[in-house]
């Protein structure tokens, strides 16, 4: 059956209709952000009361207007525990936003998508339940509800315990459609990645290659190139590491260490971004901000020192806007001042020779910034065209639901799901969580029937619900638990 759950993983679609905007509006620091959908002009924008240090994440619709965002509100008394929260384009706390565990001081700690043709959307957040260690949670929310408000329909389902260091990132794989999730554990070099498509998510998938992480944070930025094909983290005692990586089969390869002398002379790198070619990449230590060039046969003789920040001020982190300019924050503390109120600008990143940096350029009108910026995956990658893997095939499970004569009720369910069915010979009844694992199966007499299945012992998520009969017929549908 475990066959049967991966083979309806791959659905064929005729069309690929992304949003073409998702990451214009950022929501980010002390109640502000940026809207980017007027490509020439950006302009500040105000958001809730307070936002997260570090691991801010906000997403906006096919026309570029704000749908969500993630806001951190700290659980006083209690050392490295704080909540997050969801809020809704209007600035309020969602429907069921409250307490989504994450931190407020986590490098890239939270990041969202969806999948085409969908108003579901997935949060994958980072929590430390055993610090400096962090386990990955996923929350949901689906935007259908109150109005187009949103709802958080799932809320911190844990992925993967305790060993994780403070990074996420999100490439989509060649087929265009479903997304590679990316982490690295802390005190080993072990990226941990999951595929996941609009119809499960894989166990979790390990390679070793690269640095040993350090055995404290594991703070700082990992950025992928625009292309995909590239892969550029950095660690808090100064590794900087690069790799290609392969859309297709989710691989790392090429290693190159770029944390030699002088880097680590500056103890910690911590922000990071590649230019729209991906073939400049900007590092920063909290004091000194450098580019190096990477279509060259020796990337560390073409390190270059651009710019440097003195006093208690901290370089933080930096993103590639839809604008094609990468905007970095600084640190200050306390009050605004002229550094925190203003992110410095790379205008022209693509340009190795003149970047044309201005540092303190753009105003955020009085708002602060802190170190962190919304972790934006590119959400405009399609389909490698020409690779092994850049279509969908397999199963169309929404055939399966036309021609069984199968029906399930109560999605989202609660405590209880009713199944009526026609079939020709006994079957089975099997519902999967995401990790593939058989969380129950039942027994379907031969004939027309109707069942009541209590759900009181499943947790609450994203599960896969399969019927088959002993002739081979198939019906395959996802149902959300959440209990009342």
């Amino acid at each position: 059956m475990k066959a049967l759950l991966l083979s309806l993983t791959f659905i064929f679609l005729s069309c690929f209709c992304y949003s073409q905007k998702q990451d214009r509006v950022w929501i980010f620091g002390d109640s502000t952000g940026i809207d980017f959908n007027n490509l020439t002009t950006p302009i500040s924008i105000g958001s809730s009361e307070y936002n997260m240090l570090e691991p801010n994440a906000s997403i906006s619709d096919s026309t570029g207007q704000l749908l969500f965002y993630t806001n951190g509100i700290p659980k006083v008394g209690v050392n490295y525990d704080y909540y997050g929260s969801i809020y809704n384009k209007l600035h309020q706390l969602m429907d069921g936003g409250d307490s989504i565990y994450t931190n407020y001081t986590v490098t890239s700690g939270s990041i969202i998508f969806s999948f085409p043709n969908s108003n579901l959307y997935y949060i994958f957040h980072l929590f430390p339940t055993a610090f400096p260690k962090y386990s990955l949670y996923y929350s949901t929310v689906n935007m259908n509800m109150n109005g187009g408000l949103g709802k958080v329909t799932v809320k911190n389902i844990l992925l993967y315990s305790d060993s994780l260091s403070e990074k996420i990132t999100a490439i989509k794989h060649a087929n265009g459609r479903d997304w590679w999730l990316i982490c690295h554990q802390l005190q080993t070099n072990r990226f941990v990645k999951y595929l996941i498509s609009p119809y499960s998510l894989s166990n979790p998938l390990y390679q070793d290659i690269g640095i040993v992480f350090p055995t404290e944070n594991g703070e700082g930025e990992i950025s992928c190139s625009q292309q995909g094909n590239k892969i550029a983290i950095v660690n808090n005692y100064g590794g900087l590491d690069l790799f290609s990586f392969d859309r297709c089969t989710g691989e790392l390869s090429n290693y190159i260490e770029l944390g030699s002398q002088p880097y680590s002379t500056n103890k910690i790198f911590y922000g990071l971004s590649f230019a729209p070619n991906g073939e400049v990449i900007y590092v920063s230590t909290f004091k000194k901000l450098f580019k190096l060039k990477l279509d060259t046969s020796d990337i560390l003789s073409s390190k270059t020192q651009i710019a440097s920040v003195s006093g208690q001020l901290q370089i933080g982190q930096q993103e590639l806007a839809s604008d094609g300019k990468i905007y970095i924050t600084a640190s200050d503390g306390g009050t605004p001042t002229t550094f925190n109120t203003n992110l410095s600008v790379i205008n022209s990143p693509d340009d190795f020779a003149n970047p044309n940096f201005t540092q303190y350029s753009f105003s955020l009108n009085g708002r602060r910034c802190f170190y962190g910026l919304p972790n934006m995956p590119n959400y405009n990658l399609g389909a490698l065209t020409g690779s092994e893997c850049d279509t969908i095939t397999g199963v169309n499970i929404e055939q399966l639901i036309v021609n069984s004569k199968v029906q399930i009720y109560a999605n989202p369910a609660t405590n209880k799901l009713t199944i009526e069915y026609s079939i020709e010979s006994k079957g089975e009844l099997s519902i999967y969580n995401l990790l593939g694992e058989k969380e129950m199966e039942i027994e379907l007499e031969k004939g027309a029937s109707k069942k009541t299945i209590s759900l009181q012992n499943i947790s609450n998520g994203f599960y896969i619900c399969v019927v088959r009969d002993d002739n081979g017929n198939l019906f395959g549908k996802k149902i959300v638990v959440q209990h009342e």
